[in-house]
């Protein structure tokens, strides 16, 4: 029997994959659990907790799913033309938005919008169109003077809108 044959492929007889397809996403979810035996043992004795078993079952989830839906998409005049001004994708900053990555908000804000994914709320999501370095070398304070897009998703997830944050 061929090692592709089956249901699952293990490339290590000690592990275990499991590819589980989300139809309705056109996602797939990999999950992939290791053995509490195939775990090396800490050799730090100076763990936080020495009460806890050193080996421990380690899982990793990763998905490409949407955390929420976006509704109809449109975008302000402002909005347009800045991204054509500045060479960003909308494609690029709607996905970072669907995905969960907020922008540069407040730490505050992201929990309100990981708290609005899961009630049903209004989402909003606020990306300077600028390299990384540069928003790295700029003041949090000073990070309103730069080219900035928000993205909104209604609460009732109808549309999701770039704008200027002036447009609002």
């Amino acid at each position: 029997m061929d090692r592709f044959e089956g249901p699952f492929f293990y490339p290590f007889p000690r592990m275990r994959r499991t590819v589980l397809a989300h139809v309705g996403q056109r996602c797939r979810w990999f999950a992939r659990g290791v053995l509490a035996s195939d775990v090396q043992p800490r050799s730090n004795s100076m763990s936080a907790n020495p009460s806890q078993p050193t080996a421990a079952r380690r899982m990793t989830l990763m998905s490409n799913a949407p955390r929420f839906a976006l509704g109809q998409m449109v975008a302000t005049p402002g909005a347009l033309a800045l991204l054509d001004q500045t060479g960003f994708s909308a494609l690029a900053l709607i996905s970072r938005h669907v995905h969960g990555d907020w922008g540069d908000c407040c730490a505050e804000d992201k929990a309100t919008n990981e708290l609005s994914v899961q009630q049903g709320m209004r989402v909003m999501s606020v990306y300077r169109l600028v390299d990384a370095e540069r928003l790295q070398q700029t003041p949090q304070d000073k990070r309103s003077s730069l080219p900035t897009i928000w993205i909104i998703t209604e609460a009732n997830r109808s549309v999701t809108t770039l704008l200027l944050p002036e447009d609002y």
